[in-house]
């Protein structure tokens, strides 16, 4: 289990930098090579990515655990690191408060919205996956 979750924690490390990396592309593209970060904001938001990165990553772990349904761990999963993301935001700087409730609202929504199309597309390959098993088994089987 110890070995799962590390693993877990490396990949969400790997996905939170690329996903922090590409948004910083974007925000630099829309703000016409502009988009400057300063006094260690790009170091906070840096390890907010990794931290956030790691806090979706390492609850995967309950869709192993025959006890719950796939949306009781979906719950669970998205429960965690989305509470953790949230958190992150605030202390890191990534929700612009300071643009009105509606920006927050928008910024909110729109992090979510990027989590459930890479929860959406890890379930659509899954899914893939446990189809060509049951395939091969049924190959094996006849």
């Amino acid at each position: 289990m110890t070995k799962k979750i590390f693993h877990n924690a490396l990949l969400g490390l790997s996905i939170g930098c690329t996903v922090f990396t590409l948004f910083g592309i974007l925000f630099d593209i829309l703000n016409g090579g502009s988009f400057e970060l300063t006094d260690w904001s790009y170091t906070r938001m840096a390890l907010g990515g990794m931290v956030v990165g790691m806090g979706y990553s390492i609850p995967t772990f309950v869709y192993s655990d025959e006890r719950f349904s796939l949306l009781t761990a979906s719950l669970i999963h998205l429960g965690c690191g989305s509470i953790l993301m949230l958190l992150v935001s605030f202390l890191v700087g990534w929700i612009p408060f300071s643009l009105g409730p509606g920006a927050v609202a928008l910024v909110i929504l729109g992090m979510l919205a990027v989590v459930f199309i890479i929860w959406g597309g890890y379930l659509l390959y899954y899914k893939k996956e446990a189809e060509a098993i049951n395939e091969k088994i049924k190959e094996k089987q006849r």
